[in-house]
C-alpha cells in the first residue's frame, strides 16, 4: 500500500513540475513585451527552477527504488488556458506554487505516518523551496502593485508596426 502512494504521488509531482515549467515559459515570454521585464525574468527564473525539482524529484525516486511513471503527457488544455497578461501570470504562478506546496507537504506528511523519515524531509525541503518561491512572487507583486495598477495596454498603429501582434504599453501621467 505505502509503495503504491508514494509512486503514485512522486509520479504526480514529476508530471507537476514539468506541466508547471511549460506554463512558467510560455506565461514568462508572453508577458516579457509587456514592459514586464522583471516579472517575466522572474516567472522563467521559475521556470528552470521547476524543471530542476523534476529532476531532483525522478533521481531520488531512481535512488530509492520507487517505479515512478515517467511517461508524461502535456496537459494542453491548461498549458493553452493559461494567462497572458501581468496580473493573471502572477495568480496563476501563486497559484501553481500552491499546488506543489500542498502537494509536498502530503508526501511529507505521508512519508511521515509511514515512518519513513528520509522521503519525509526530501519533500520537506522542496515544500519550503515552492513557498519560497510563493513568497519570492508575493513579494514582488507588493513591490510592484502600484506599477501594474497603471498599466494598459493599446495596439500600436499598424502603419508605424510591422509586428500586426505588437502591443505598446501607456503608463498614466
Amino acid at each position: 500500500m505505502y509503495n503504491e502512494k508514494i509512486t503514485e504521488m512522486f509520479t504526480q509531482a514529476i508530471h507537476d513540475e514539468f506541466t508547471s515549467a511549460i506554463i512558467y515559459f510560455k506565461m514568462g515570454y508572453a508577458i516579457r513585451g509587456l514592459t514586464a521585464t522583471k516579472v517575466a525574468d522572474e516567472i522563467i527564473g521559475h521556470a528552470k527552477e521547476e524543471f530542476d525539482h523534476a529532476g531532483q524529484v525522478i533521481e531520488y525516486c531512481a535512488n530509492h527504488g520507487i517505479d515512478a511513471d515517467l511517461e508524461y503527457s502535456i496537459d494542453e488544455e491548461r498549458i493553452n488556458n493559461s494567462p497572458t497578461d501581468v496580473e493573471g501570470v502572477i495568480k496563476e504562478t501563486q497559484n501553481l506554487e500552491t499546488g506543489a506546496i500542498e502537494l509536498y507537504n502530503k508526501i511529507a506528511q505521508f512519508a511521515e505516518d509511514n515512518r519513513d523519515y528520509e522521503t519525509r524531509e526530501f519533500a520537506t525541503d522542496l515544500m519550503i523551496i515552492e513557498q519560497g518561491h510563493f513568497d519570492d512572487v508575493a513579494l514582488f507583486t507588493n513591490q510592484t502593485r502600484g506599477f501594474l495598477n497603471g498599466i494598459s495596454a493599446m495596439p500600436i498603429d499598424r502603419d508605424s508596426s510591422n509586428d500586426k501582434d505588437a502591443m505598446i504599453v501607456a503608463i498614466p501621467s
